[in-house]
């Protein structure tokens, strides 16, 4: 109820300021808004403006930092991977937990879909969550291995960004973030994590469980966070 409210206020806070902006003319983008408020127009509702800028701003910061806390926090649990590829990393946290966990389709045509005919009444709802873990496509699915990746992959089972031309425009540009991000505090820093538990935290996106993590100079002995 709590975040039902906060977005209900927040949804209202930034249809006014769509409306501001307007009213004042944007002659630059100066921020994300400003994208929104001139690529929509005049004639788009502010409320739908709103939405938009939502669902960039989620795209740009709250999945690349869940994907990115995941991989901090599965290597630095898993204190044996430290030498293993950032991509190998990357690729093995968004397996075991993709941020976007649910996607929900609305097929084009009728077809059949594991004995059921489906078509463009129905909602077909993807839970990656069960397809990165599915035993037919992976081996010790429950278990953190970034070396699984050492050999290419081209598998289906595999789509944290979506699949085909619903595929994330932003995935290339996400994944080399992610990478260069893990690659500098593996090459740099001993990493070491602390947790309060284990599980995500469901919602929307799956975030990862509260940790604290420390880096620590590799030359030094650990001295606490730095």
């Amino acid at each position: 109820m709590s975040r039902f409210l906060f977005r209900r206020r927040a949804m209202r806070v930034l249809a006014q300021e769509v409306q501001a902006r307007r009213r004042a003319g944007v002659a630059e983008p100066r921020d994300l808004l400003d994208v929104a408020v001139t690529g929509a127009g005049i004639s788009v509702d502010p409320g739908e403006v709103a939405e938009v800028y939502l669902s960039f701003l989620f795209a740009t910061v709250g999945s690349l930092g869940f994907a990115l806390g995941w991989s901090v926090y599965l290597a630095g649990t898993h204190p044996d991977t430290g030498t293993d590829e950032p991509s190998w990393i990357v690729r093995e946290s968004l397996r075991l937990w993709p941020v976007a966990w649910l996607f929900a389709r609305t097929p084009s045509r009728e077809h059949e879909l594991a004995g059921f005919t489906v078509g463009p009444q129905d909602e077909v709802n993807v839970c990656l969550y069960l397809v990165h873990r599915h035993p037919r496509h992976w081996e010790r699915p429950d278990a953190f291995e970034p070396r699984r990746w050492a050999a290419p992959r081209h598998d289906p089972a595999f789509m944290p960004f979506g699949f085909g031309p619903h595929t994330c425009a932003g995935a290339t540009v996400t994944m080399t973030l992610l990478e260069d991000l893990i690659r500098i505090i593996t090459r740099d820093w001993h990493l070491s994590v602390s947790a309060a538990g284990s599980g995500p935290h469901l919602g929307p996106a799956l975030a990862p469980p509260q940790f604290t993590a420390e880096l620590h100079d590799r030359v030094a002995a650990p001295r606490g966070g730095e």
